[in-house]
């Protein structure tokens, strides 16, 4: 009987192991996939900032609603920067995010 109880107790404690490795997977991945929304949303925002930089030194500044749905970015804020004579500057606000875009006029 000793050896049998024995052996429930190190499977016992190989399955608080396993369950510990489990829970702090669980952890590890779910700031895994915050912080990849996290670079999604910035990735978005300045791609809006960059595509609307380039649509203004085209005069196409009509653009932004339409950008703004497509990105999902309904929320940002747009506003022009002071810069080189031969560039345009935008910069994109959305929450406490902040981003530039520039482009050749």
């Amino acid at each position: 009987m000793r050896l049998s109880k024995t052996s429930s107790e190190s499977g016992a404690a190989v399955l608080e192991v396993i369950a510990f490795v489990l829970v702090g997977q669980l952890l590890v991945m779910g700031w895994l996939i915050q912080l990849a929304e996290q670079l999604d949303h910035k990735t978005r925002l300045q791609l809006f900032a960059i595509s609307m930089a380039r649509s203004v030194s085209l005069d196409h500044s009509e653009l932004e609603p339409i950008l703004k749905e497509d990105l999902g970015l309904a929320s940002s804020n747009l506003h022009s920067l002071n810069c080189n004579a031969s560039l345009i500057c935008v910069e994109a606000v959305e929450g406490d995010m902040r981003v530039r875009g520039i482009s050749h006029k």
